[in-house]
């Protein structure tokens, strides 16, 4: 089952992670937020969004490896993926989210 792990970076800052069974491990990263609070937000908008086909955008890098965002109803962009060699390995990871991530549990990792 996905999870949510919520962690603090060293410049203070916060960020996310949803992370799946292997071998999709890392589905998603967010950028950093100034407070876990908005971090807390940012999470719940990628469980509201990840439900709907038209929230995701793929892409592909500079390097030829996929990847895709997630978007929110204002196309602002919540969330990236990691680099996939395959289109069935980043769609089966679009897949996952879909699925899982509504229900998705938050785990703090980010301490007080």
């Amino acid at each position: 089952m996905s999870a949510f792990e919520l962690k603090a970076a060293k410049d203070g800052q916060f960020y996310f992670n949803l992370v799946g069974a292997p071998p999709l491990a890392l589905l998603l990263s967010s950028d950093k937020f100034a407070t876990k609070e908005a971090a807390h937000h940012a999470i719940e908008r990628v469980k509201t969004n990840a439900a709907i086909d038209e929230r995701y955008e793929k892409k592909a890098s500079n390097i030829n490896r996929l990847f895709f965002v997630l978007t929110g109803d204002d196309q602002q962009v919540l969330a990236t993926s990691g680099r996939f060699d395959s289109e069935a390995d980043r769609d089966a990871a679009m897949h996952e989210i879909k699925s899982n991530a509504p229900g998705a549990a938050i785990k703090d990792m980010a301490g007080a």
